[in-house]
């Protein structure tokens, strides 16, 4: 008797899914990193969204798609001040008309991370600062898994209500990147 593929029940009924990204990406030839005998390829993930891509996009459109996240209420994430992850999800959500609640904890304040924390802070996200070691508890949001975890959660413990997030630049004692 053959057995049925664990996976079969999900491949008969899939979960819903957002259409976030255009999809396929193309693959473009990149001979200037070519070796003797070797021809390399890039695959233009950069090209997902043009609201912002990347493979971000790939995991938002199930995510947002499906319980508990697929409600009206605003989305609680978390991650360093130059968040890839936050970036993607603010953006998104706010072309669905939604809201992200943003926990941030400090990183290196390089350009390249001001830049994202300027770029999240202009979608309209609400930040609040972190401080890391402890779990979070929000009431009456959907905590969405940050970069990296499988399920909803955080280990850090909010520093800070919601907006209170000043770049690491500004405060006092700390010294402006030079870019």
């Amino acid at each position: 008797m053959k057995r049925e593929h664990y996976l079969s029940p999900f491949l008969r009924n899939p979960p819903a899914r957002l259409d976030l990204a255009t999809l396929p990406t193309p693959v473009e030839r990149a001979p200037w990193l070519d070796a003797p005998g070797a021809a390399v390829y890039v695959k233009r993930d950069d090209q997902t969204s043009r609201l912002y891509g990347g493979g971000k996009v790939r995991k938002l459109e199930w995510l947002l798609a499906n319980p508990p996240y697929d409600d009206r209420r605003p989305i609680v994430s978390v991650g360093g001040i130059g968040s890839h992850h936050l970036v993607a999800l603010a953006l998104h959500l706010q072309a669905q008309g939604r809201e992200l609640h943003a926990w941030v904890f400090d990183q290196v304040p390089t350009a390249h991370t001001l830049d994202d924390l300027a770029l999240l802070l202009s979608t309209g996200a609400k930040l609040g600062r972190y401080r890391r070691g402890r779990r979070c508890r929000s009431r009456g949001w959907r905590t969405a898994p940050g970069p990296g975890r499988s399920r909803p959660g955080c280990t850090c413990r909010p520093a800070g209500p919601p907006g209170s997030v000043r770049s690491a630049s500004s405060r006092p004692g700390s010294s402006s990147p030079s870019r």
